[in-house]
């Protein structure tokens, strides 16, 4: 206890040394209540403390209030506890409890992780597991919020006293408005965000309490409006790797009255299927995918792997209007009302882009799976495609009910889909070339093809699409990975969501575009509505690459 103790109040005293007394009480509250008294108390349900801890507890607590206070050592203790709303640890509800209760409940757990460690299921011994989880923290730091006393949780939950109307963290807040923020203090938030990532073991103990866990991951109690429950949405997640960013991404889009389809590539580690099992559990409108896919890039398998979460998002949920597909290296840039806002006015059309060229060596020559990756054969197709004209676009798409009912039913989409199995990136033409048929519903308005058809779905970086904006980050298949030195650029864009980001490269972007979010869900802002209905109508801007306020000032 006192070498954790020892170890990370000197890294806050660091870390507030370095904002001066800017937000002080308030960041150093949010410190303790998120890492500090987390990794102390961890296991407080089945540990029995003695007098002598506890009184260690409590001296280590007066001693961080009083440090973030700036009082003195003669401070009486009631007023440091009194100012900073703080109750004794030996009141909080994790140490009462009967000690008989406790032994026993000790007794058995130990007993499981010596069954599981003797039958391989759990690869880390216990020790390493209890130090893991007991220094395990948020993934981002709430600095202008204050949890309830009563929670022992790294996530404060959703409410308006959570989130002061001053701002948001102010490391974001500072690196969106341009300011210069100290290397020093960029490279510790860096480190230490580093430090919190979540393995996908641990999301296995995480969600043994569903109700803590929805509640202290910031899954509860969001402000939803009339417009938002009236407008739902499905989302289908496909992932194959770290829960830690999916679970983030999640959190951050959940709403009760939506519905989630999540598809877990079949290749992926059998962890992660149970850590995605295990969170999706906790939910009654999140669901793993009923048929899982080994999903190959560039193949048609991406195609059947969205279409298997459509099928189940249209049985289980019979009201959503529109079905949005991310993959795990997306988030939003719009809170659910703006997403709803901006969808209402397509009116039902769907939100699909079209290139002005099609690369036709992808579907005229035949395509086999290769040691994983796709490969040109030397033979052409022969049999003719089922539609007339072929479109070619980005695979971001929203796509509205009907047009996804249409995919589900017509014989002309099944035709083509058995057509583009062994083409080249089918998923680039698949929804992009049925979605202009005449009798598909939702298909992009009357919108002439003498021009690039845009889409507001996704705000994406391409190396070879130049001129574009500076990449901060670094490029992985043509596509920048953002860093937080995207932020800036990045709040500015009017789409719904960005991709690609990795957490193992920069989680600080995440982080912040998370607060963000979650600020602009609490203190809603207006739209510039008009700049939307102009994109509807044109499905493009004059500058893209540097398009009109989204937001009115």
């Amino acid at each position: 206890m006192s070498e954790k103790f020892n170890k990370l109040f000197p890294i806050m005293k660091s870390i507030l040394g370095n904002h001066g007394n800017v937000n002080r009480v308030d960041y150093g509250i949010s410190l303790w209540n998120h890492i500090i008294r987390p990794a102390l108390e961890y296991a407080c349900e089945l540990l029995i403390f003695s007098s002598t801890d506890m009184e260690k507890l409590e001296r280590m607590q007066r001693t961080v209030g009083k440090f973030i206070l700036g009082a003195c050592r003669y401070t009486a203790n009631e007023a440091v506890l009194g100012d900073l709303g703080w109750i004794t640890m030996k009141s909080r509800n994790c140490f009462c409890g009967n000690k008989k209760l406790k032994i026993i409940t000790f007794t058995i757990v130990l007993g499981v992780v010596i069954f599981f460690n003797k039958y391989g299921y759990i690869k880390t011994n216990l020790m390493q597991d209890y130090e893991k989880r007991a220094l395990f923290m948020t993934s981002h730091i709430p600095v202008n919020s204050h949890e309830s006393t009563n929670s022992t949780g790294p996530h404060p939950s959703y409410n308006e006293s959570n989130v002061k109307e001053t701002g948001i963290n102010m490391v974001c807040e500072n690196i969106v408005n341009g300011f210069d923020v100290p290397a020093e203090t960029m490279n510790q938030t860096i480190r230490f965000l580093r430090s919190t990532h979540v393995s996908d073991l641990d999301f296995l103990s995480l969600t043994d309490n569903c109700t803590r866990f929805s509640t202290e991951r910031g899954y509860s109690n969001k402000p939803v409006t009339d417009e938002e429950m009236n407008f739902p949405l499905a989302f289908g997640l496909s992932m194959y790797t770290s829960a830690h960013q999916v679970e983030q991404l999640l959190r951050t889009i959940y709403r009760p009255h939506n519905i989630y389809c999540i598809h877990v590539d079949n290749k992926s580690s059998s962890v992660l299927h149970r850590a995605m099992e295990s969170i999706s559990g906790c939910f009654d409108n999140v669901f793993i995918s009923s048929r899982l896919e080994k999903v190959i890039y560039a193949s048609v398998s991406q195609i059947h792997a969205e279409m298997n979460c459509q099928r189940d998002v249209l049985k289980r949920n019979k009201k959503w209007k529109y079905f949005i597909y991310l993959t795990g290296q997306e988030f939003p840039l719009k809170t659910n009302l703006e997403i709803v806002e901006i969808l209402k006015e397509f009116q039902e059309q769907n939100d699909i882009s079209i290139e002005m060229t099609v690369p036709w060596k992808r579907v005229t020559f035949r395509y086999s799976i290769v040691n994983g990756k796709m490969h040109r054969t030397n033979q052409t197709k022969t049999e003719p495609c089922p539609l007339k004209t072929l479109k070619k676009g980005t695979i971001h798409t929203s796509l509205s009910r009907k047009f996804v009912e249409f995919l589900h039913t017509s014989n002309i989409a099944e035709r083509f889909l058995v057509w583009l199995n062994d083409t080249l990136s089918p998923d680039e033409h698949f929804f992009q070339s049925l979605a202009y048929l005449p009798e598909a519903p939702g298909g992009p308005g009357q919108v002439p093809m003498s021009q690039p058809v845009m889409a507001l779905s996704r705000r994406a970086m391409w190396q070879s699409k130049l001129p574009s904006p500076q990449c901060h980050g670094h490029y992985v298949r043509e596509f920048c990975i953002f860093s937080w030195r995207d932020l800036a650029w990045l709040v500015k864009q009017p789409h719904l969501f960005a991709n690609k980001f990795n957490v193992k490269h920069d989680s600080l972007v995440l982080d912040c575009l998370e607060e963000i979010i979650k600020y602009r869900t609490i203190y809603p802002k207006q739209l510039n509505i008009t700049v939307y209905q102009k994109f509807v109508k044109n499905r493009s801007w004059k500058d893209f690459e540097d398009p009109p306020p989204w937001q009115v000032k």
